[in-house]
């Protein structure tokens, strides 16, 4: 299993979000550590998690998803931080 990050820009602020963040939250593990970045454990691969989340953007959205490596900075909350030190 690899951790992978998912960040996005949302295209407008009134479109409904709640089945994007649905699709990526069914992906596996996760955590959300900032506003439109989660982390999700998963055995798929980045191109198959793009190919499920993207069904859920707008055409004007913007999508990333990218595997996380061992080499890891942040400031982030408690919870998220042990999560991913946990994790990677």
């Amino acid at each position: 299993m690899a951790i992978y990050m998912i960040g996005y820009d949302k295209a407008g602020p009134n479109y409904d979000y709640q089945p994007l963040i649905d699709a990526i939250e069914n992906l596996g593990g996760f955590i959300h550590p900032l506003e439109s970045t989660w982390l999700v454990k998963s055995d798929l691969k980045a191109s198959e998690i793009l190919d499920i989340v993207k069904k859920h953007c707008h055409s004007k959205d913007k999508l990333l998803v990218l595997e996380a490596g061992s080499d890891t900075a942040a400031i982030l909350d408690k919870a998220s931080a042990e999560w991913i030190y946990l994790h990677l």
